[in-house]
């Protein structure tokens, strides 16, 4: 097997921490794709110059980030992006006994991102973008009037796609940790038929102003929408 082409690990008093850098930085630089295995711990020790018990904690470190999966039998894959151990730290690193600010906090940093990233929507969007839009807005209005509830899983797939429009991962990948943090103070409830009708409504409008690419009326209609939203879980 192909030699690593990484830093040997100086011994200190956290060589775990010093792996696990170097283990994201090498599946970084080289890049290593999701789904990719990564070679043996005993592989990994010996080219970091560390013991195999080293490796070992530095891999559950990673897997606890979501970085790397350890499949019984089968080795050490790298996985995909998980946004959602960001947001658990997120929530966990504030005070969450504080819940009306936090959540105001989150209101506000959601608007700052959802507006922002507008102007790179209406840039960039194009005919298969609006179809997957489309597409969500059926399943929401259908999944609404048989169930007279709202479900958090079609608001947040329909604006994952507006921000995946943008093409920028860097901004991607932030929304996406932004709204599982935000999915945290989810709401299920039943809702009023004049309530399901003003949700609907909001991310039609929405959608056919990116569908225009108007700009100010894409940013005013975002703002209104995550004000509202945020009003809701406050009320609560």
């Amino acid at each position: 097997m192909q030699t690593l082409s990484v830093k040997s690990i100086r011994k200190s008093p956290s060589l775990a921490m010093q792996v696990a850098e170097e283990l994201k930085t090498y599946i970084v630089t080289t890049p290593i794709p999701p789904g990719d295995k990564l070679p043996a711990l005993s592989h990994l020790a010996k080219d970091f110059g560390v013991s195999m018990s080293v490796v070992r904690e530095a891999v559950r470190s990673l897997e606890m980030l979501g970085i790397l999966e350890v499949k019984h039998g089968e080795g050490i894959f790298v996985k995909g992006f998980d946004p959602k151990p960001v947001a658990d730290q997120i929530v966990y690193g504030l005070d969450t006994a504080r819940d009306q600010m936090l959540l105001k906090s989150l209101v506000e940093a959601r608007k700052v991102f959802e507006v922002g990233n507008l102007e790179l929507v209406i840039q960039r969007v194009d005919e298969k973008d609006l179809k997957k839009l489309e597409s969500i807005l059926k399943k929401m209005e259908r999944h609404y009037r048989e169930t007279g509830s709202e479900d958090f899983r079609y608001d947040l797939e329909f604006h994952t796609a507006i921000v995946k429009i943008t093409r920028n991962d860097v901004l991607i990948r932030f929304t996406e940790i932004l709204y599982q943090t935000f999915s945290l103070y989810h709401v299920h409830k039943k809702t009023q038929a004049e309530d399901i009708e003003e949700i609907l409504e909001s991310h039609r409008v929405l959608y056919e102003a990116i569908k225009a690419r108007d700009l100010p009326w894409a940013q005013k209609l975002m703002e209104e929408h995550v004000l509202k939203s945020g009003q809701v879980r406050l009320a609560l």
